[in-house]
């Protein structure tokens, strides 16, 4: 008998075999270990609570996670996962874990739905399609692993480590930029091994930088009347040569100064998803 549970109500054994059979034979590879996967999606970018799993009698099948923020100033439920094993494909699992997942989200007065989908995932995007989904951004992976031209600073302007909390700041002035959810900053306050950089104009923050232990750029920014100076390269080279990195990565949604800026410094994309909302 096929019944349904929320994630508060099952062993993180039974969510992390629900996760790893479904995704099994996903367009990427996902290789994490329980510990790998607890951390990151039900420490990270899930909650138990706000997620859902399938279980034929003891046996998972199938999962959809979940979690709820104020993004873009809007109470958003993100899907940060759907998945069926193959063997339940075809039958009504995932539109039952749909259907608990958006109920959920009217129950949280949630504004909106949200999820990621990668492009070429035709048969997920038919499925959001039908359930109410819009394509809103597009969504790419870029990844730069030749650093020779990240070691010299080309800026003139005092670089410097700074608190978390002055970026947050700074973030709240840009309320109105639209940042994808993995680099927002309820999402970057629960990692770990990240560092923050400041640039500074006679005590005044023109940039700033908040970038992960493995290269991976959460936020990056400069403000407008100091743009096309080498400021974010600057940042940049200062974070590969502290940090000894071997890859820059990072994630970019139509914004052309920003992809025109990868572009140019010989980043390549290797993921392309959608960013796909439903009004509710």
């Amino acid at each position: 008998m096929i019944n349904f549970k929320r994630c508060t109500e099952v062993s993180d054994s039974k969510i992390y075999e629900a996760f790893n059979k479904g995704y099994a034979d996903y367009i990427i590879k996902i290789r994490l270990t329980e510990e790998q996967f607890i951390k990151r999606f039900l420490g990270i970018e899930c909650e138990r609570k706000n997620s859902f799993v399938a279980l034929d009698d003891e046996k998972p099948i199938g999962l959809i996670l979940g979690d709820i923020q104020n993004y873009n100033n809007l109470k958003t439920m993100r899907c940060c996962g759907l998945a069926v094993i193959p063997e339940y494909r075809g039958t009504e699992v995932a539109h039952k874990l749909f259907d608990l997942h958006k109920s959920e989200a009217e129950i949280s007065n949630c504004d909106q739905l949200f999820l990621e989908v990668i492009d070429k995932n035709i048969r997920a995007i038919k499925f959001y399609e039908k359930k109410g989904y819009k394509k809103v951004y597009d969504l790419n992976y870029y990844i730069s692993s030749d650093l020779n031209s990240w070691k010299k600073n080309s800026s003139q302007f005092e670089i410097k480590e700074i608190e978390f909390d002055i970026l947050k700041e700074k973030r709240e002035e840009l309320s109105d930029l639209h940042i994808n959810w993995q680099n927002e900053f309820f999402i970057i306050e629960k990692l770990d091994n990240i560092k923050s950089y400041g640039v500074y104009d006679n005590n005044e923050l023109i940039a700033a930088l908040n970038i992960q232990g493995n290269g991976f750029i959460n936020f990056i920014w400069v403000n407008k009347r100091y743009r096309n100076r080498g400021i974010a390269t600057s940042l940049l080279q200062k974070a590969v040569k502290e940090m000894n990195l071997k890859n820059i990565l990072t994630w970019s949604t139509n914004n052309m100064m920003y992809q025109g800026f990868l572009e140019k410094r010989d980043f390549n994309i290797k993921i392309s998803q959608y960013e796909m909302t439903r009004v509710l």
